[in-house]
Parts: C-alpha cells; sequence; structure tokens
C-alpha cells in the first residue's frame, strides 16, 4: 500500500493499492488485485483485477472477477459476479 492510500475495507493480500486510492470500509479487496493511483472503491469486492488511475467503482454488493478497469472509467453495479474489460473513460451502470 503506497503513501496517501486510505484503507478502510479488507484487504487480503497479495494486493496493490496505489497512493491517493480510497477503498471504502464495506470493500473486500482478494488476492491478486492492483489498484492503481487516485482510485476510488466503494461496497463489494475484487478479486485479480486491475484498477487503473482515477476509476471509481461503486460495487454495492457486486464481486468483479478477472477485470481491467480503464483509467477514468466509472462502474456502479448492485450485485451479481461481473467480469469486465473497459477502456479509457468508460462507464457502467446496472441496477438489475
Amino acid at each position: 500500500m503506497e503513501r496517501g492510500a486510505v484503507i478502510e475495507g479488507r484487504v487480503h493480500g497479495p494486493a496493490y493499492i496505489g497512493r491517493g486510492s480510497v477503498i471504502g470500509k464495506d470493500t473486500v479487496i482478494e488476492h491478486y488485485v492492483d489498484v492503481e493511483s487516485n482510485a476510488s472503491i466503494n461496497g463489494g469486492s475484487l478479486s485479480r483485477s486491475l484498477i487503473l488511475n482515477d476509476a471509481s467503482l461503486e460495487l454495492s454488493r457486486a464481486r468483479l472477477i478477472d477485470s481491467i478497469i480503464g483509467p477514468r472509467s466509472r462502474v456502479r453495479l448492485s450485485s451479481g459476479n461481473y467480469s469486465l474489460i473497459l477502456g479509457e473513460g468508460n462507464s457502467i451502470i446496472s441496477t438489475a
């Protein structure tokens, strides 16, 4: 975990949390997750995923597995298991 990262949830390594990133209190970071600089993740869980700079994830009860979320992308999911590959500046909103 880099300086300036805020970890309120749980992190199970190996994982990397970049400078200025925020891991919310209801978030679980599982194995092999890389969260780059200034990303924000609230709720849900992640496993074997790469979250790039300035991405924002609102996962509620959702789980991301084997995913790549591009820089400045926004993801909002309510529940379920997902595997996503998003390029730079994309948005996905699912309330199902």
